[in-house]
């Protein structure tokens, strides 16, 4: 799981890429201001600056959404994760306590 990186900067850095809508760079979970899950998707385009886009799952299904574009301060509430079994997993254990919806 990738949401020990505390430095944005940091991610960016290592991970800013560009690549096609079906290729992950990383998934992630952003959070709202009350603590609760907002967003789940996976970014495809970063850029060194910490803009890009990403591509939102709908929640009931876990089909692919609406895509977003993002700013270096939207990654700042976010959780990563490498992989979307570890995504998973953390929404499971955020539902459990109601932190997901």
């Amino acid at each position: 799981m990738t949401n020990n990186i505390t430095n944005i900067d940091a991610l960016i850095s290592k991970r800013h890429r560009c690549t096609k809508a079906e290729s992950p760079i990383l998934f992630f979970h952003s959070w709202n201001a009350s603590g609760k899950i907002e967003y789940q998707g996976y970014i495809y385009y970063l850029k060194k600056d910490g803009t890009g886009m990403a591509q939102l799952f709908e929640w009931w299904m876990g089909y692919k959404g609406d895509t977003m574009a993002f700013t270096k301060a939207f990654l700042e509430r976010c959780t990563f994760y490498d992989t979307d079994i570890e995504m998973n997993a953390a929404y499971a254990k955020a539902k459990r306590e109601g932190r997901a919806g």
